[in-house]
C-alpha cells in the first residue's frame, strides 16, 4: 500500500518513524491483504484541528479511495503514536468497507447499519467512544498497537 506524508516540517526526525508506524500498524490490521480500490494513505503530520486526529477517504474518478490519516500539531512523541494507530483502525474500517460514509448523502454506514448524517452529534467524548463501534473499537485498539510498535521498534533500531 503506497503511503505518502505530508509535513510542513520535513526534516522532523520522527517523519520517518511515523511512516514506519502506519505501515506496521496496517499491516497488523489488514494482514497482507492486497486492496486494489485503495489509491494511497496519506499521512498529515501537523493538522490544526480540535480534535487529535481524524480519518476519512476521497474517492477519485477512478473509483479507488485516497485514505487520509491527520494528527494534530503540539501532541508528545507517545500521544502521536497512540493517535496514529487509533487513526489506522479508522483507515482499516474504511479499506475493508467495515465503516462507510455515503458520498452523497453523508450517511455514516457500521457493518451496514446506517447511523445517520452526524452521528458525532450532540455526543460527548465518553458518548462518541461508548456508544459509536467503530470509535469503540479503534479506543481498544490504540494502546496495544502503539505498545507493539514501540517494542518492534526497539527490537529493530
Amino acid at each position: 500500500m503506497k503511503l505518502r506524508l505530508i509535513t510542513k516540517d520535513a526534516s522532523d526526525p520522527n517523519n520517518e518513524i511515523y511512516l514506519d508506524a502506519v505501515q506496521f500498524f496496517l499491516k497488523k490490521l489488514l494482514g497482507d491483504s492486497e486492496y486494489d480500490h485503495v489509491n494511497r494513505v496519506d499521512i498529515k503530520t501537523d493538522a490544526i484541528m480540535g480534535s487529535w486526529g481524524e480519518c476519512f477517504t476521497r474517492t477519485l474518478i477512478n473509483g479507488k479511495i485516497t485514505v487520509r490519516i491527520k494528527f494534530r500539531q503540539n501532541l508528545n512523541f507517545i500521544e502521536n503514536l497512540r493517535t496514529l494507530a487509533h487513526e489506522c483502525v479508522h483507515a482499516a474500517q474504511f479499506i475493508t468497507k467495515k465503516l462507510r460514509i455515503t458520498r452523497k448523502a453523508g450517511h455514516w454506514y457500521w457493518i451496514n447499519r446506517n447511523y445517520g448524517i452526524n452521528p458525532y452529534n450532540g455526543l460527548t467524548v465518553d458518548e462518541i467512544y461508548s456508544k459509536l463501534p467503530w470509535e469503540k473499537e479503534a479506543m481498544s485498539l490504540e494502546d496495544s498497537l502503539a505498545k507493539e510498535y514501540l517494542d518492534y521498534y526497539c527490537r529493530n533500531n
